[in-house]
């Protein structure tokens, strides 16, 4: 392996350990789920699905955004966040084997059922239509 192949492959490293740590925390993994199923979600919806304090959950889209596994979108004063395109497959693959488990732990005492999450998210009143309506 010469010079520039050791150097594209550190690089490649990098980029995979940065994305397997924003992953490895429950709450990240349960966004990243969530967005898998809705396409796209707001803070608020974030924040109504999981249970989780608003500038808990920025924080954790503010690790998966720098990451490069989301991509956002304003509108107006809204914030949107959705995955970006071509997601690597290992993660695809990821997150499609969390679709089938119960539980993920989010803090030691704390755990959300993701199809928990989902059906909150889905009963949320006055969701954001993505024409721009607000959060509530």
């Amino acid at each position: 392996m010469n010079n520039s192949e050791k150097m594209d492959h550190s690089l490649e490293m990098q980029e995979t350990l940065k994305v397997v740590k924003a992953v490895s925390d429950p709450t990240r993994l349960a966004i990243l789920w969530l967005v898998l199923k809705e396409s796209e979600l707001c803070v608020c919806e974030f924040t109504h699905a999981l249970g989780v304090s608003q500038p808990k959950v920025s924080r954790h889209l503010a690790i998966l955004k720098k990451s490069g596994l989301l991509n956002d979108m304003r509108r107006g004063q809204w914030v949107y966040y959705r995955l970006i395109d071509g997601l690597p497959t290992w993660l695809y693959d990821l997150l499609q084997g969390v679709l089938g488990a119960s539980t993920v732990e989010v803090d030691a005492s704390f755990a959300v059922t993701l199809q928990g999450a989902l059906e909150r998210l889905q009963k949320m009143g006055n969701r954001p239509e993505r024409a721009g309506r607000l959060c509530g």
